[in-house]
């Protein structure tokens, strides 16, 4: 939902909508002051990669790295997807703001969060006691 919610649109001006790449297309050719955001639009563009990396790691048995990207991943466009349209909400004029992209995007980013956070919960547990006995209630401890 992350990588889907960049594509939607995020503001409107007139009869045209342009998604979250396309804004940022424009905010860099248009200029703007600080290094901040400079930063921010850098990393935007690779965020639907990263949520393909993130699941390419996942698939390829890297569960924790998959989920630490999660993480990362959904920090950073949550971030962006809230900031954008709680700023959005207030602007009238010629361009509009359209909650369609922010809102899926930090929806998606909630989800991609607490997975990640499940699955560093799931893969960190202890493992069992490392003096070769088995836990109570396993198989092997049953009685027959």
């Amino acid at each position: 939902m992350i990588g889907a919610g960049g594509f939607l649109p995020w503001v409107r001006s007139g009869t045209v909508s342009r998604d979250s790449f396309e804004l940022a297309g424009v905010l860099d050719r248009h200029g703007h002051d600080g290094a901040l955001l400079w930063v921010v639009l850098s990393v935007w563009i690779v965020v639907p990669l990263g949520c393909a990396l993130c699941a390419a790691t996942y698939l390829l048995g890297w569960p924790r790295l998959a989920a630490l990207l999660s993480i990362t991943i959904s920090l950073f466009a949550g971030t962006v997807g809230v900031l954008a349209y709680v700023e959005g909400t207030n602007v009238s004029g010629t361009v509009v703001a359209v909650s369609a992209g922010p809102v899926t995007t930090s929806a998606g980013s909630g989800i991609a969060f607490l997975g990640g956070l499940g699955v560093l919960r799931a893969k960190w547990r202890r493992p069992p006691s490392a003096t070769g006995t088995v836990p109570p209630g396993t198989p092997a401890n049953r009685p027959a």
